[in-house]
């Protein structure tokens, strides 16, 4: 079959990694793969097997413009898309796998008018919100419900994709929803049952959406990873690990910030991710800027006592279960997220999101570790050969 790949990025991030396993994988079962994308060309992958439609005047243009029309992905880089069809029609793949289409890079509605006319197979992978609302890639920490009635009078236009000036939700909502109303063959997945659960209270109600458990990479995410660098790299004390792409409040910023103020003597948080405002931090709290290693991520997870995810929403945290498959505990807040879906007390700790955090501590100490019960769950419901099966049942049937 000749199968393509559709992301914002490659290589990079969560989604530009489970892309690149999807082709990997794809390729070695000998079918015909293709991968197009935003940007970050990835090394990993033959060029050949790559289109990268990228240019940095278009992503800016279209980040810049969708601020004052709120357009994001629905009306701007018309040039780079007439491109990417291009290369789709000279491709001319038997299914495309659609997963980010937002991010600035892509004019959505010329891309699914194209793929209806053809009537190509579609799966779309969602990785949050935004397919299915008038406006943003996530709602429930605003605890929004404007996309079960069509997201009239929108309220959130401050999130991304953020509108400084007009407010579309509605039309937009209905744009998307004619634009998948014309494609006949699709299916969708979702990481987690938690994201499911709203697909199927949107747009989306009655279409076929499957859930399909991301999958982390053992070999590199396991209890060994503690000793892949020179220990001396890590803090002297005790740490806490946290971890996002971009801290947000959303993330749990101010909820990481707060427990740093209350940590007992020979204890550290070591914060992974981006930070707009380093003045947010103080001497309890150890920033790394940002990691594209694994298994540099893995050595700070294996290390840690235990991996807090303060995150307020988030589909399925990868972050989770890369932590417990390296042997470390996770605690995070109930309601917000699928990462509850694979933590119990066997592996963790789920807490009220307005719980005090100046005992956490004493929540970390009182986790017995089954580290073998936590590492069948972890490959049980998280296996790389599982979710790939999964991918080739739902792409090439």
């Amino acid at each position: 079959m000749k199968i393509l790949l559709i992301n914002s990025v490659l290589g990079i991030g969560s989604t530009g990694r489970i892309v690149e396993s999807l082709y990997n994988f794809f390729k070695g079962e000998g079918h015909d793969v293709k991968v197009a994308y935003g940007r970050n060309r990835c090394e990993k992958v033959p060029g050949e097997d790559q289109f990268c439609f990228y240019s940095k005047l278009n992503v800016y243009s279209h980040a810049l413009l969708s601020r004052c029309s709120d357009k994001a992905g629905l009306a701007y880089s018309k040039k780079a898309t007439k491109k990417l069809i291009k290369f789709i029609d000279e491709f001319n793949p038997d299914v495309v796998n659609l997963h980010n289409l937002h991010g600035y890079y892509l004019n959505v509605p010329m891309l699914l008018k194209y793929l209806g006319q053809k009537n190509i197979k579609c799966v779309f992978t969602l990785h949050d919100s935004w397919l299915f609302t008038g406006h943003c890639a996530c709602f429930y920490y605003n605890k929004c419900d404007g996309y079960q009635t069509g997201c009239k009078a929108c309220k959130y236009k401050n999130v991304y994709p953020k509108s400084i000036a007009c407010n579309r939700a509605e039309k937009n909502l209905a744009l998307k929803k004619e634009l998948l109303d014309g494609i006949k063959n699709k299916s969708f997945i979702c990481p987690s049952k938690w994201l499911k659960n709203f697909a199927e209270k949107s747009i989306l109600a009655g279409e076929k959406i499957e859930v399909v458990y991301n999958a982390i990479d053992y070999d590199i995410f396991n209890p060994s990873a503690a000793n892949y660098f020179d220990k001396r790299l890590l803090p002297k004390t005790k740490y806490i690990l946290c971890v996002a792409n971009y801290w947000t409040e959303e993330k749990g910023l101010y909820k990481v910030i707060e427990l740093s103020k209350h940590l007992k003597e020979g204890l550290k948080i070591v914060m992974i991710g981006y930070l707009n405002n380093k003045s947010l931090l103080n001497d309890n709290i150890v920033y790394v800027e940002h990691t594209n290693d694994a298994r540099e991520l893995a050595f700070f997870y294996a290390n840690a006592e235990c991996f807090f995810n303060p995150t307020l929403e988030d589909n399925f945290p990868t972050v989770n279960i890369e932590a417990l498959a390296c042997g470390t505990p996770v605690i995070l807040f109930k309601g917000c997220s699928g990462g509850e879906e694979i933590v119990d007390d066997c592996v963790g700790k789920i807490i009220d999101s307005d719980v005090d955090l100046t005992n956490l501590y004493k929540t970390i100490n009182n986790i017995k570790m089954n580290v073998f019960g936590m590492s069948e769950v972890i490959k049980k419901l998280c296996n790389n050969e599982f979710f790939l099966d999964e991918y080739k049942r739902i792409c090439c049937n």
